[in-house]
């Protein structure tokens, strides 16, 4: 297995990392106060002051005495972040309860690029479509050129394609959680990631709902536990990871299963090693109270402070159950040891960011990771290093407090238009163990996806719209430079002044270069010079009506871009495809257009993994939805195009399109033209034989021709 070690540039520079300890198991040390000072402000320890970018904690108790204080100055009658209710009993008067009430409620309610797969007798077969060559990233779909593993209406199906011309089902498991399963695939090995969800002031069951209608053991499923802290609201979740053994393909064996309270962001997979970030609130283990009415709220907001001080660190940092595959519990505890806890000094908000290290060929390891005390929704990473993003909370301006409301005092992740900031965490992915963290930082704006990150010889470069979430209103774009020095993200460059009154709609940075798609009337295509980190500039754009939300290379110096086509006046009409010459940075010019159906649009124009890009053929779904408000009538039409690349003349053409919908031979169904659950979500090649799957089957064509040769009924 891979392990490479590399100092990034800045990392041996003197830290403002704050290393906390506390004496004693209170929790109450006065001295232990970090991360309570406001943007840019110093942090009073003891003799030490200076500015911090995280805290990290040696103790449960000082990780506790923090995360209290904190929430005492932000609580409210109705919970904590301003509103919000979270199952906990209504107060119908201020007389209801006594300064002891809310230590009895925390007690009643504690609570603990084109990835191919691996070749198989020398088949030639793709893979899920990575961001970064070597990082694996977790999909619906995965394949070893023998067998196929689909997630399909709510059930892991294992297809044999030793044929793929005539693929047949070798079994079908249901999914603890239903659908939104993605899966990693590791020799004989799937890696389950799944999201569960409870029920609404009911015990949580842990398995999401247990065996399937017939009986069947479901992946992910663990036994009914509420845990110590009984019913849960109903916006509780668990991410399940279940660790399969497919060997047999016949009878899939779960040999491990990971549980933990939050939810699933995403992952990302180097050398069989998967690194899962999840993230978490409180809110959801801690029994607030909320206020019947205006003369309850004293009350409410009394009870809610003594839930707070009399929170354990449980309640704030979620728990893991790792069973092995018979059900025997082999581990609970935190899903980051009290060591291994951070902060960072600018208050972030309450949420918990956990990111948990599982080795495949460990068998999940010991299910341990390290957690931030953030929010996280973004993902991204390079060989070494991964990196988790999230809108920075922005404290409301002083003239909107009002200290006899507390609630008007609240934290929103939208500030004052031109204060919105992203907050990054950067965290090792090459060394044995859990993740590291290494260092975190803001910037201006908002990301659009993972591509709006990258890193490339040490620094990260991030693409951020300023303003405006949906464009106009003064929004701009820009792309910043971002460098670790010591525990800290600095931005050491900054080009700006990006599609003026837009939003980003794409981003691909390539080595030294990056493309930006801003978007609102027409398209600008921005060309970036990123050689120099300190000095990063515009050195050309492209203006065409209509955008791309999706950018491919397809060969040096070319572009292919998937989006919409529009009018002058930036009224969408339908899907296109695009491809860009940017030879020369000064003038990158569109040299072929492929229109592709007014009303059209296409999954990859959200989600990367729906693309296929193959030895000059371009795969995406495809789908029209039209309403005649003259007939009444509905128009709606699904499947998926084949797109010929030429580099060498740059044209694009038609291959063909497939459908799984019964047209003519049989093909695609039992002789309906009904076209739900036939829309095609991912298409994977084996040798000369494309493969497409839906909710209903897997369509085998001819990767020639697309003529269809084969199907397969799923589900």
């Amino acid at each position: 297995m891979r392990r490479t070690t590399r100092r990034l540039g800045g990392l041996l520079a003197a830290t403002a990392l704050v290393a906390v300890a506390c004496t004693g198991g209170s929790g109450t040390d006065d001295a232990v106060r970090p991360g309570l000072g406001g943007p840019g402000s110093s942090i009073d320890l003891g003799d030490v002051e200076l500015t911090s970018a995280l805290v990290r904690y040696d103790t449960c108790e000082a990780y506790l005495a923090d995360v209290r204080a904190e929430a005492l100055a932000r609580v409210t009658p109705w919970g904590l972040e301003g509103g919000g209710w979270y199952g906990g009993p209504w107060m119908v008067a201020e007389e209801a309860v006594d300064d002891s009430a809310g230590a009895d409620a925390a007690t009643e309610g504690a609570a603990t690029p084109d990835a191919a797969a691996p070749p198989t007798d020398g088949r030639e077969v793709s893979g899920t479509n990575v961001q970064e060559e070597g990082v694996d990233e977790p999909d619906i779909v995965k394949t070893d050129g023998t067998h196929l593993y689909a997630v399909v209406a709510g059930e892991l199906q294992i297809v044999d394609i030793s044929d793929p011309a005539g693929p047949v089902v070798r079994s079908s498991t249901p999914l603890a959680g239903g659908w939104g399963a993605e899966l990693l695939l590791v020799d004989d090995r799937l890696l389950v990631t799944q999201t569960l969800s409870g029920g609404w002031d009911e015990p949580m069951p842990l398995d999401g709902g247990g065996a399937s209608d017939d009986g069947r053991a479901a992946i992910g499923a663990m036994p009914v536990d509420p845990g110590p802290g009984g019913p849960v609201p109903w916006s509780s979740s668990r991410t399940s990871l279940a660790l399969v053994d497919v060997s047999d393909p016949t009878a899939p064996r779960v040999e491990r299963t990971w549980s933990s309270e939050g939810s699933y962001v995403s992952a990302r997979m180097v050398d069989g090693v998967a690194r899962v970030v999840i993230r978490s609130h409180p809110a959801e283990r801690l029994p607030f109270v909320q206020p019947a009415g205006p003369n309850a709220e004293d009350a409410a907001l009394a009870a809610n402070r003594g839930v707070i001080e009399s929170s354990t660190i449980d309640q704030w940092i979620p728990s893991f159950t790792l069973l092995d595959g018979d059900g025997t519990e082999l581990n609970t505890q935190q899903v980051a040891r009290c060591d291994r806890l951070y902060r960072p000094a600018e208050f972030s908000g309450f949420g918990v960011l956990a990111v948990v290290t599982v080795d495949v060929d460990a068998g999940l390891g010991d299910g341990s990771g390290v957690a931030l005390g953030a929010d996280g929704e973004t993902v991204y990473a390079s060989a070494d290093r991964l990196y988790v993003a999230t809108n920075r909370w922005v404290e409301a301006p002083a003239e909107a407090s009002d200290a006899a409301d507390p609630a008007a005092s609240s934290i929103a992740p939208w500030g004052p238009e031109g204060e919105q900031r992203t907050a990054i965490h950067q965290f090792a992915i090459d060394t044995e163990g859990p993740a590291e963290h290494l260092a975190s930082g803001s910037v201006a704006g908002h990301l659009l996806d993972q591509f709006s990150m990258s890193e490339h010889d040490g620094v990260l470069r991030v693409a951020t719209t300023d303003g405006s979430p949906w464009g106009g209103g003064g929004s701009e774009s820009a792309v910043a430079v971002l460098e670790p020095q010591g525990e800290r993200l600095v931005e050491v460059g900054r080009v700006d002044g990006l599609g003026l009154g837009e939003r980003i709609y794409a981003v691909r940075f390539l080595g030294d270069r990056g493309f930006v798609v801003t978007f609102r009337q027409v398209d600008p295509l921005y060309a970036l010079d990123l050689s120099v980190p300190t000095a990063p500039r515009l050195t050309g754009e492209l203006k065409i009506p209509g955008f791309s939300s999706y950018l491919h290379p397809v060969a040096e110096h070319l572009l292919l871009g998937v989006g919409q086509d529009a009018t002058d006046d930036g009224r969408v009409t339908g899907s296109q495809v695009s491809l860009f010459d940017v030879t020369d940075p000064a003038e990158p010019t569109r040299v072929a257009q492929l229109d592709l159906g007014a009303d059209a649009s296409s999954e990859v124009e959200f989600d990367h993994r729906a693309f296929l890009w193959w030895d000059g053929l371009a795969v995406l779904p495809l789908n029209r939805w039209s309403w005649d408000d003259r007939t009444g009538n509905e128009d709606y039409r699904t499947g998926a195009v084949g797109i010929d690349v030429d580099t060498g003349t740059r044209a694009l053409a038609e291959r063909g399109r497939i459908t799984h919908i019964d047209q003519s031979a049989g093909i695609g169904g039992a002789g309906t033209l009904d076209p739900w659950g036939t829309e095609i979500r991912r298409s994977v090649v084996v040798d000369d034989v494309l493969l497409t799957l839906s909710e209903r089957g897997l369509l085998a064509s001819d990767l020639a021709t697309l003529e269809p040769v084969g199907w397969t009924t799923l589900g």
